[in-house]
């Protein structure tokens, strides 16, 4: 997860270090018996990293999936002129499938072992949509696991949980018209990508977005999540929760206005065990300050391994 990054030498806020401070905090936990760390099978089984690629066409245009490739081979360091600010280089498509073999490796776990499971990758991707790049995103790995979900496993109804500080617009609109997810995003309003209205509701009722104020803190936060968003994703019994879990609501983070603290994403992290129990797969998306993230982290995990639910894996 450390070789896509960004050549131009500016200082890009999604940068491998992102991934270097979570891991060693977790493998401090490994230590203490609370996870395991599993390496993306991608990495050293071309069968698996075959199987992720199928699942990102299986989500994007295919003509897209292959300029991807061709402008990270060629060394290529944008995607596009009109979104500067997802840069790619050489390594990032092989990058990108073993972020998206980890996501789906996740899904196994959770569907397989009954134990909650979290994806640490970059780069991040929900706003990622079908034929274009957006916001640092290249591919959406939280669709694609569900996708997966859905084909390999014959799962009938997956909720998406989506508590990054932007709204995941990639997402929304992937599953806008399938009637076997469910998509809800709490999210600051007025900023990137400057959509997810709360009159956006899916092609099937199954999508509920909670635009909130900037400057919006925990005890805001939680009313909405608790009554509004996690009843939706929950009545209707799903079989898996995916949660796109973004730390960039985080007050130390630059990237947006909200005021969430470090010890929040616990309390979050406890309610969405005690709804949904150990069905739940997090994937990281947003999330740039590089102290409090890998400690966010943390405590996103803790709840499910106190809680008896199992090792968290990682």
């Amino acid at each position: 997860m450390l070789r896509h990054r960004d050549v131009t030498g500016y200082g890009h806020p999604e940068c491998p270090e992102r991934v270097k401070v979570c891991l060693d905090v977790l493998q401090h936990m490994q230590a203490e018996g609370l996870v395991r760390l599993t390496p993306p099978a991608a990495e050293t089984d071309p069968a698996r990293e075959h199987a992720a690629l199928d699942v990102i066409n299986s989500v994007h245009d295919h003509a897209y999936v292959k300029d991807v490739k061709m402008r990270c081979d060629k060394g290529a360091r944008v995607l596009s002129p009109w979104d500067a600010d997802t840069y790619i280089n050489k390594f990032s498509f092989e990058q990108c499938l073993h972020a998206q073999s980890a996501w789906l490796q996740g899904v196994d776990e959770v569907v397989t072992n009954k134990t909650m499971a979290f994806a640490v990758v970059r780069p991040p991707g929900h706003h990622a949509i079908k034929d274009r790049s957006m916001g640092f995103c290249i591919f959406n790995f939280a669709v694609g696991a569900a996708t997966y979900a859905i084909e390999k496993y014959g799962l009938s109804r997956v909720s998406i949980l989506d508590f990054d500080v932007h709204y995941g617009n990639g997402v929304a609109d992937l599953v806008a018209s399938n009637p076997k997810i469910r998509y809800s995003s709490l999210h600051q309003d007025k900023i990137f990508p400057n959509n997810g209205h709360a009159d956006v509701r899916g092609q099937h009722n199954n999508i509920l977005n909670v635009p909130l104020p900037g400057g919006t803190a925990y005890a805001a936060f939680q009313p909405p999540l608790v009554d509004k968003v996690l009843p939706f994703l929950s009545e209707w019994q799903p079989e898996l929760l995916i949660v796109c879990a973004g730390y960039d609501a985080l007050a130390s983070d630059e990237m947006a206005n909200f005021q969430l603290q470090v010890k929040d994403y616990g309390d979050m992290a406890a309610i969405i065990q005690k709804r949904f129990g150990s069905a739940v797969l997090f994937g990281l998306e947003g999330g740039y300050n590089l102290n409090d993230l890998p400690l966010a982290v943390k405590q996103t995990i803790l709840p499910f391994t106190s809680a008896g639910a199992g090792a968290g894996k990682s």
